[in-house]
């Protein structure tokens, strides 16, 4: 018995409706585009017509991982960001809307014109430092850094794939530890891991089984990060530079008072577009 596209579509739906997905509708739709390489216009002419079996089976193959607890991006492997699409994978964290926020904070920070050198540490899939310099119309040279080298061969794949000249110089290791001694940079941004250990087990599966715990994971009080930062950023910005940070939506007067703590000026505490606290802006001393 064939199946048309309308009757594969509708079973998707309601095989994620079933698995408590979010957002079965458009997970199933999503995933179904990519199976069948279906826009909607293709599927308003063809919703009637037989799927290929071929297409069929690549759908279900699709909407077991969605079940199974991964999610969309990660099944599809790509992730838009800041109008970019990069490639993600269980190494990284998948890009938010909410760090967004962050990189357009940096962009409005940074001059129309000259040369600005700039450091993104916890970088994952380079999202931060790629965006920045995508968008910006300086020259901008960045450093990235991060502890997991898996991940930074997903960040390096996304900047053949999205810078075509001058790409960022990737550091593997530990915070500053990674980067030359020797440097001063005009900026540093970091989104930390910044979950408190014992929440990290509560958090939805397909981020707690399905994107790594060393990217989530932010100490006893989620706070380990945002201290070492604030403790050893100012051997490596220049006087007056800015320090950018992600923090999570309840931590913005606990990062304010660590850098306050460390001689920091100026420091600003920034909303998403829910209204949470989602990044800090600090002046190196």
């Amino acid at each position: 018995m064939s199946h048309t596209y309308r009757d594969v579509l509708n079973d998707g739906i309601r095989r994620l409706r079933n698995s408590r997905a979010e957002e079965p509708e458009a997970d199933a739709r999503v995933l179904f585009d990519e199976a069948f390489q279906m826009d909607a216009a293709k599927y308003l002419l063809s919703e009637r017509e037989p799927a290929p079996y071929s297409g069929i089976l690549r759908y279900k193959a699709c909407l077991w991982q969605r079940e199974s607890g991964r999610s969309v991006q990660q099944i599809l492997c790509r992730q838009d960001f800041m109008g970019l699409s990069f490639i993600v994978s269980e190494d990284v964290l998948v890009p938010r809307m909410d760090t967004e926020i962050l990189v357009d904070t940096i962009l409005r920070g940074l001059p129309a014109s000259g040369e600005v050198h700039g450091l993104d540490l916890c970088t994952g899939s380079g999202c931060i430092a790629i965006s920045l310099m995508a968008h910006v119309s300086c020259s901008l040279s960045m450093d990235a850094a991060d502890l997991s080298e898996r991940a930074l061969d997903i960040a390096k794949r996304n900047a053949e794939l999205l810078l075509p000249r001058t790409r960022p110089v990737w550091y593997t290791g530990d915070l500053f530890q990674a980067v030359p001694a020797d440097i001063r940079y005009d900026f540093i941004v970091c989104n930390p891991p910044y979950i408190p250990s014992g929440e990290i087990a509560g958090l939805d599966a397909q981020v707690r089984e399905h994107e790594p715990w060393m990217a989530l994971d932010g100490g006893a009080d989620g706070l380990y990060f945002y201290n070492r930062l604030a403790a050893e950023s100012p051997g490596h910005l220049r006087p007056g530079a800015p320090l950018y940070l992600e923090i999570g939506a309840e931590q913005g007067e606990s990062v304010s008072r660590i850098l306050r703590e460390s001689g920091f000026q100026d420091i600003r505490v920034l909303q998403d577009l829910s209204g949470l606290d989602r990044v800090v802006t600090a002046v190196c001393p």
